[in-house]
């Protein structure tokens, strides 16, 4: 897909300086690694609104749980090869309790499927 992009054949001083001051300082700009928790609560926030401005409530609401659905998916099968991998090493302690936790995501996702977010969610079961 080719995309245009409109280039203006000159910039005032005034629109320079203007984005000048609004641009960002290189305290504004963070690497991964110095994220806070903070950080990525408002990252994940900010980015739950965006996937839903759009949408209608009926229709956020559904976009969540599937990707709620989708997170507890991916954390279950996250713990269940970190204890796996644990204990092919012999840390029979620490497997079992990434073991525990992926039983705790299992029983979260075996509660989501029982909530509808619509008749239309690919989550939910028909019970």
């Amino acid at each position: 897909m080719t995309q245009s992009f409109n280039i203006p054949d000159s910039i005032s001083t005034g629109d320079l300086q203007e984005l000048f001051e609004n641009a960002p300082t290189g305290d504004a700009i963070k690497a991964p690694a110095d994220l806070t928790s903070q950080d990525l609560t408002e990252l994940a926030e900010g980015i739950l609104h965006e996937a839903t401005e759009p949408l209608d409530g009926a229709q956020a609401c559904l976009l969540h749980k599937i990707m709620f659905h989708a997170i507890a998916e991916q954390q279950l099968a996250f713990h269940s090869k970190m204890g796996h991998e644990l204990s092919k090493e012999g840390e029979h302690v620490g497997a079992m309790a990434w073991l525990r936790d992926a039983g705790k995501w299992q029983a979260i996702l075996n509660i989501a499927t029982t909530i509808s977010g619509g008749e239309d969610d690919p989550t939910a079961t028909n019970a």
